[in-house]
């Protein structure tokens, strides 16, 4: 199958925090807009990296090329206002490699 016959606009990614009878636990969701294909990783805590990597990980097991991310702006997708200046945010990093826009919304 060609990756890039296929091609999807939107993926919505977020994060969600749930408590389980253990503790927090941090949801990594990832939805694609148009065939409301989920996908979900779970973690005891979230970072710029583990969202970078669930990026990545999305990116496999996808069978189609994503052409578009929209995410919040947590300190997780992109950089707070004071760190626009700083090295690029590993998220926008994994998105220029896969050739991915990014979009983001104000929560």
């Amino acid at each position: 199958m060609n990756r890039n016959h296929y091609i999807h606009i939107h993926i919505h990614i977020d994060i969600a925090e749930v408590r389980t009878q253990e503790g927090k636990l941090y949801l990594i969701v990832a939805i694609d807009r148009i065939s409301k294909f989920a996908y979900v990783e779970a973690h005891p805590q979230t970072s710029k990296a583990l969202a970078a990597q669930f990026l990545r990980n999305l990116i496999q097991i996808l069978p189609y090329k994503i052409h578009t991310i929209l995410t919040d702006n947590g300190i997780q997708f992109t950089h707070r206002q004071q760190d626009l200046y700083a090295f690029t945010h590993i998220f926008d990093r994994v998105c220029d490699e896969n050739q991915i826009e990014q979009r983001i919304y104000l929560r």
